[in-house]
């Protein structure tokens, strides 16, 4: 679950240094079909798959825990 969260919060950090070099050099150059495109839909599919698989495993230690519980 940890990895996770952790795969989240690189992905989101990769998400804001793609934005953060693409202003920089918006701003260097001056061209006018600077347009994010594909590089900025892994990262975010990536997140909502880390999400999904955190949703999913949380789910999966609440029944394991369950199940000790009927012991």
């Amino acid at each position: 679950m940890r990895i996770c969260i952790l795969t989240m919060l690189l992905l989101a950090g990769v998400l804001m240094m793609i934005f953060y070099y693409y202003y920089i050099a918006k701003s260097n150059f001056p061209v006018k079909d600077q347009i994010l495109k594909f590089p900025v839909i892994l990262p975010v599919i990536g997140i909502i798959f880390s999400l999904l698989a955190y949703r999913s495993i949380n789910e999966d230690e609440m029944l394991v825990s369950s199940y000790d519980h009927l012991r």
